[in-house]
């Protein structure tokens, strides 16, 4: 065979193996895709999650992920916002304890592009992986900020065709495909409850711990506290949540009225409910001292109800032999629920001694007076 044909097929072989190999390195980064699943803000930490799948008939390896952050906070020293940088990698997209971490990269400044290399991970045909990036911002803000991506197959030594996959976190990505927010911070609480009850009626409630888009924080397991903006409500403070909320019975001790019950965890979280209408019992309407017996340094609310408006309603409060210890007079332009408070002492605001007290409530209304008592027991 003379030297002309030996060149040929020299070059015609060396032509079919760099075409095969471009080939496949063409179908292979066809077949492999990034897309962002969610952003989890808490304080100034945040996880992006990415999908990637290779839906070629060959297997493929990752071996490189490179990860560029930029936002709007830099700091003008360094030039970065970024503190810390982690990559984990999962089977599924769901970020817990048993994940892969891969590589811890404390940042100082502004790297550019940061490489987590080797990675080695394998992916069949039709196979998927996920990979879960870390950041912490120095700067606690996320919107403004963007995410470069780029790949690399191990077989190959070079990136995707496409070698950057553009993210923002405030509009989305190539393609306006926005992010999935999940904030794990509670910004408030929110009550379900009924729009009427009873009087004298335990009613249930739901309480439930959201974050700024007002999903759930089934992480909050703590109690919060309950009042409302009349009358008291029971109890004061709720069991643990559980799964991020609470389901209990309450009472209030309102006679008849309108009623919100405010949620509050003392840490600057609050919540407020609906109005609740409460109906009176007729059985409701009678006069009564809750808590009784007293202590004074607790004292007790004296509640009573009146039928209509324009009332003057004189309350006296006398030992059992007959004594008057106290007198108080009311005006009343509406009905309903009316109480007063009193914490055992007498018209020269003295403490009451131990023992039994008659409380006398006269309900002067236009056309009539009303009368009626209450014994009420103090303990000092």
């Amino acid at each position: 065979m003379d030297k002309r044909k030996i060149l040929f097929y020299a070059f015609f072989f060396l032509f079919l193996f760099l075409q095969n190999s471009f080939a496949a390195l063409i179908l292979h980064w066809d077949a492999l895709d990034v897309e962002p699943k969610y952003v989890v803000e808490n304080d100034s930490e945040v996880i992006l999650t990415l999908k990637v799948y290779n839906e070629n008939t060959a297997p493929a390896t990752i071996d490189r992920i490179d990860v560029k952050i930029s936002t709007p906070q830099a700091s003008p020293s360094t030039g970065s916002d970024i503190s810390q940088l982690i990559l984990y990698n999962s089977s599924d997209n769901i970020f817990d304890a048993s994940d892969t971490k891969v590589e811890n990269k404390t940042l100082s400044s502004d790297p550019g592009f940061v490489s987590f290399s080797p990675i080695s991970i394998n992916l069949d045909n039709g196979a998927t992986t996920y990979f879960f990036i870390m950041y912490e911002l120095k700067s606690a803000v996320i919107s403004g900020s963007t995410i470069d991506l780029k790949l690399e197959d191990a077989g190959s030594g070079g990136h995707s065709n496409d070698p950057t996959f553009p993210m923002n976190l405030n509009s989305g990505w190539q393609g306006g495909d926005s992010f999935d927010t999940i904030d794990l911070n509670i910004s408030s609480f929110t009550l379900g409850v009924p729009s009427q009850v009873e009087s004298d009626a335990q009613f249930e409630i739901t309480v439930t711990a959201v974050n700024r888009g007002n999903s759930t924080i089934t992480g909050f397991t703590g109690k919060v506290n309950l009042t409302a903006d009349a009358g008291k409500i029971f109890p004061q403070v709720t069991d643990n949540f559980t799964s991020g909320s609470w389901d209990g019975y309450v009472a209030s001790d309102v006679v008849e009225g309108q009623i919100r019950i405010t949620a509050d965890d003392g840490e600057g979280h609050t919540g407020t409910s609906s109005v609740i209408t409460i109906k009176a019992k007729e059985e409701s309407k009678k006069a009564v001292a809750y808590p009784n017996p007293l202590h004074p340094d607790e004292g007790t609310k004296i509640r009573y109800y009146l039928s209509e408006g324009n009332v003057t309603v004189r309350v006296k409060i006398f030992t059992l032999t007959g004594e008057l210890v106290l007198s108080k007079e009311y005006s009343h332009s509406t009905g309903g629920d009316k109480s007063f408070e009193w914490y055992a002492r007498n018209g020269a605001n003295e403490i009451v001694e131990s023992g039994g007290y008659i409380c006398l409530i006269e309900k002067n209304y236009r056309d009539r007076v009303e009368k009626e008592k209450i014994k009420i027991a103090v303990i000092r």
